[in-house]
């Protein structure tokens, strides 16, 4: 596998994050266990917010009217355990680390 360099304006991030989980049925609240959920995504950083980031697995060539992206996933700031900026985009402005929000 040969190495690339990121042609895209943004981070290849990876991200582990607390998920969200639901059960159904009639349960006694005695015999509920809530315990972290956790989950791994990588992929493109594309939109960050004060509270939310976005990450898509898949972006575009196309730079005419922009890239577009596919297969977005957004995670609240708040679910967010720790992140790690794997290969930085050509924008060229360092992103720190994405904080999580104390719920």
């Amino acid at each position: 596998m040969r190495r690339l360099s990121n042609p895209f304006p943004y981070d290849v991030v990876w991200v582990k994050w607390d998920d969200a989980e639901s059960t159904y049925g009639w349960e006694l609240e005695s015999a509920l266990d809530p315990k972290e959920a956790l989950a791994t995504t990588v992929g493109f950083l594309v939109k960050e917010t004060p509270t939310h980031i976005v990450i898509a697995s898949s972006v575009s060539h196309e730079e005419e009217e922009g890239h577009t992206t596919n297969n977005r996933l957004q995670i609240p700031k708040g679910m967010i355990k720790e992140t790690i900026i794997i290969k930085n985009g050509t924008n060229k402005k360092p992103i720190p680390k994405i904080p999580a929000i104390p719920v």
